[in-house]
């Protein structure tokens, strides 16, 4: 268990948001990147640098992002053709300063001007590589809005387990890893998030919902390659761990269950649900696997129960408290 360590408030580690914009005006997103720009130069937090990396735009988006730095100080931008999202994101990583890195798109926004503050206290205090938050998701064609609280399991079975702009992540450890996988299309965040997780490093829950992400762009109008892609992502990491094929990975991401192979690795990581899921359950299931209560004519076997509603028990509206409780027992604070 790791101990609080202290801040030093004098000295805030700077932090770094990286936005990636092609063609705003054309794409009638203007009015949204100047909300999302103004809900980061109105964090609580001061130390931030915004950096825009552009993908030559030819609709006037340079324009606008001049007259933005003009307005904004602590904005900077660079305008020049690029191989993809992910492409732009790693240029975004290279020309960073700060210790920490968070992706925020066009369209998406801080609806709290205290979100970066909270990240930040939670990194420092913690020592952990990132910090991941709940979100708020609206979908303005339908005119609803609900909130996704992250599920850090999910990441296992190749499912987005947060939305990436509430993942404050170290610079040095992006570095170390690589970066993003730019020949990804959209499956870059899922490919970095289960490197991450699969390498063991620790990660820090900010119960906070302060980021706003609206339903639309790419990764909702490719969602049938992202379920390629997806399961592409799982093989380049379960290959290295056990003997497994594209068609197993497939079967992972429909099933939501891992092969023992599999299972024995990521059964470390320093995750809540992961400790439930690989080893509670697992033990659960070796010990009572021969065991059945016969009560008249209905026989009830753990082992079947167990196989039927573990995914559902992960994934119901019971996980935040059994995060909590879970922490609460090794005492260690949580923002």
């Amino acid at each position: 268990m790791q101990k609080d360590r202290r801040i030093d408030h004098e000295n805030l580690p700077l932090v770094t948001v990286v936005t990636v914009t092609f063609n705003l005006i054309r794409n009638n997103r203007k009015e949204t990147f100047l909300q999302s720009v103004e809900s980061v130069h109105l964090q609580t937090y001061q130390n931030i640098e915004h950096i825009v990396i552009d993908g030559a735009s030819n609709d006037g988006t340079a324009d606008l992002l001049a007259s933005c730095v003009r307005k904004y100080k602590r904005l900077r931008y660079i305008s020049e053709p690029d191989r993809g999202i992910y492409d732009a994101m790693n240029k975004g990583i290279m020309h960073a300063r700060g210790k920490y890195v968070v992706f925020l798109n066009s369209d998406d926004y801080w609806h709290d001007l205290h979100g970066v503050e909270w990240s930040v206290e939670a990194l420092e205090r913690s020592g952990a590589a990132f910090s991941y938050a709940p979100a708020k998701i609206l979908d303005q064609k339908k005119s609803c809005q609900w909130v996704v609280y992250p599920d850090l399991s999910s990441v296992f079975f190749s499912a987005s387990p947060f939305n990436h702009q509430t993942m404050f992540t170290r610079r040095d450890v992006l570095l170390r890893e690589g970066m993003f996988d730019d020949s990804l299309l959209i499956m870059g965040d899922l490919d970095l998030i289960l490197r991450l997780v699969i390498r063991k490093y620790d990660s820090v829950f900010v119960d906070r919902i302060f980021t706003t992400y609206r339903l639309s762009g790419m990764s909702t109008e490719l969602i049938y390659e992202g379920d390629e892609e997806a399961a592409k992502v799982l093989y380049k990491y379960y290959n290295t761990i056990s003997v497994t094929d594209i068609d197993t990975c497939r079967r992972i991401r429909a099933t939501k269950r891992l092969p023992l192979g599999i299972l024995s690795h990521v059964h470390g990581c320093s995750i809540v649900q992961a400790y439930f899921l690989y080893e509670f359950l697992p033990a659960v299931r070796k010990n009572f696997s021969r065991i059945s209560l016969n009560i008249g004519f209905v026989i009830f076997s753990p082992k079947k129960f167990l196989k039927k509603y573990y995914t559902k028990i992960l994934h119901s509206w019971l996980r935040q408290p059994v995060r909590k409780v879970y922490y609460a027992l090794r005492r260690e604070k949580k923002i």
